[in-house]
């Protein structure tokens, strides 16, 4: 294991440089570097606005086992000192990176929203309010409530998401888990195609449309 790192050349705010974002079964990742070390922070959405779970300082040397912090997560990284904890500006670059995911998708918290604005667009479902669509499908049972969430992931993916189904279990209110325990039930019964090995998307059945737009009592053509 390295030595921890302590408060030397902890740099204030101006001089880190934002190295890459990037989406992670829900969360949104920030990786900020200067010349000397590499922080990572997650941010994850909670009561509409956005929250830090997780941070990593390493040296710079180390920048590669941030950007796959998945696969090594089971691997020691590089201790932290409380002095320099407290001198690293956690809070400015915790808002720095929180104005560019809102800057690069307009808004974090929003974006569920969207994807229920679109899905209700789709099926011809007059939008009163978020909360009266997320009503309507939530009140689906059975087949009903997985096409409704497969209908929700195809638009989050066919939007360029990197993690649909993430994003639909985020709108909906419930875990990545049965998001995609519902996914792979669709595709077991023929209701939804699969876009490849690995890729997300899809396409559900003319049947199981028609079904869905019955359910929800939309006008989709």
């Amino acid at each position: 294991m390295a030595p921890p790192i302590d408060s030397k050349g902890v740099l204030p705010t101006s001089e880190w440089r934002l190295h890459q974002i990037r989406t992670d079964r829900g969360y949104r990742i920030g990786v900020f570097v200067s010349d000397e070390q590499a922080v990572l922070l997650r941010l994850a959405a909670r009561g509409g606005s956005l929250a830090l779970v997780e941070l990593h300082l390493v040296p710079l040397a180390q920048l590669e086992w941030l950007t796959d912090l998945r696969r090594n997560r089971g691997e020691d990284g590089t201790p932290i000192t409380a002095r320099a904890l407290r001198q690293l500006p956690v809070g400015e670059l915790t808002e720095r990176l929180a104005r560019e995911v809102v800057s690069a998708r307009s808004s974090v918290a929003a974006y569920p929203d969207a994807l229920i604005a679109t899905f209700a667009g789709n099926y011809g479902l007059p939008v009163r309010s978020i909360s009266d669509v997320r009503g309507l499908m939530g009140a689906l049972k059975g087949e009903d409530m997985v096409l409704a969430t497969v209908a929700l992931y195809l638009d989050a993916a066919a939007s360029g998401d990197p993690a649909p189904a993430a994003s639909t279990a985020e709108a909906l209110g419930v875990s990545t888990k049965a998001v995609h325990s519902r996914l792979a039930r669709a595709r077991a019964e023929g209701w939804l195609s699969t876009a490849g090995a690995g890729r997300p998307g899809g396409e559900l059945s003319e049947a199981s449309a028609k079904r869905l737009r019955t359910a929800l009592g939309g006008s989709r053509g």
